[in-house]
């Protein structure tokens, strides 16, 4: 039984939690499916204005992370620790559907420079997928080569820090490059400490739970607009959506397929399907 299949069992599982998630479920199977084939043309690399062509901002990414940007596709994960980054890379790479010897929740790879770690798919089929645990170093968007990346992933548990909000300014001044995807973690564990999973909750309460999402969107985006971000962060499309719509939110441990929060026997899902595809969507937009 191959990945999709797994997949599709736990879609049937899903069920009970409306037709939109087994949609959601669908169209990330079939993104995923593109990508069993090699990338049909290389990953366009951006203009700074200072004479350097293409292939050496090509030589300065594979001299810093040792990575290929013609054939491989490659997604960076920023945060601060405990933003659990490798648990949501492990979730992408299917372990906990995979046994696979070669491919463990710690099996990775060094960078040349040690600033980031790189992690194979665990399906065999998608060889050319790279996940990246990438160093919380200091340095500009352009100086640490994030341009090369086919999309880069922010994560945060509670705020933007300032060197958060100056990497995304960065990237969205620089025209064809890697969109940058804000995902808010570990949203199991905020609204089981500032609520609790009591089954005597009133409605009131629970109600407020579900409110949580479009109040958390809402400050993450007033901080990136008091930094300076006043332009959309995910240029996956032609029209530029308002940038709370940008920001999605997971569970931790970060498992994408079947992940729900419990309220007091009813359940929630978060944006772990949607985020999902999105990050498809955006490398489909470039390389396919």
């Amino acid at each position: 039984m191959n990945i999709f299949e797994k997949m599709g069992n736990v879609g049937d599982k899903l069920a009970d939690f409306g037709q939109s998630i087994v949609d959601s479920a669908s169209h990330v199977a079939k993104s995923v499916n593109a990508m069993i084939t090699e990338p049909k043309k290389p990953l366009p690399m951006p203009n700074f204005g200072d004479g350097r062509s293409a292939d050496q901002l090509r030589t300065a990414a594979e001299i810093m992370y040792g990575m290929d940007t013609k054939v491989c596709v490659n997604i960076g994960f920023l945060g601060a620790p405990s933003t659990s980054k490798l648990a949501l890379i492990n979730s992408m790479r299917y372990i906990q559907y995979i046994s696979n010897a070669d491919c463990a929740a710690d099996t990775g790879v060094a960078s040349p420079k040690n600033l980031a770690v790189q992690y194979r798919h665990c399906d065999p089929a998608y060889k050319h997928v790279r996940f990246w645990d990438i160093a919380d170093t200091t340095g500009t968007f352009e100086e640490r080569c994030l341009y090369a990346f086919d999309a880069v992933v922010l994560l945060v548990t509670e705020v933007l820090r300032p060197g958060d909000i100056k990497l995304v300014k960065e990237a969205n001044a620089v025209p064809d490059v890697a969109p940058i995807l804000i995902v808010r973690t570990d949203m199991d564990l905020f609204v089981d400490r500032e609520y609790g999973l009591n089954p005597a909750h009133s409605k009131d309460v629970i109600e407020g739970k579900n409110r949580q999402g479009p109040v958390i969107r809402a400050g993450l985006n007033r901080q990136l607009l008091e930094g300076g971000v006043g332009q959309c962060l995910d240029p996956c499309t032609d029209k530029c959506i308002h940038q709370g719509k940008c920001i999605y939110m997971v569970s931790s441990p970060g498992i994408l397929a079947a992940r729900a929060v419990n309220f007091d026997g009813m359940k929630y899902v978060w944006d772990e399907f949607d985020f999902l595809k999105r990050l498809l969507d955006c490398v489909a937009l470039r390389r396919y």
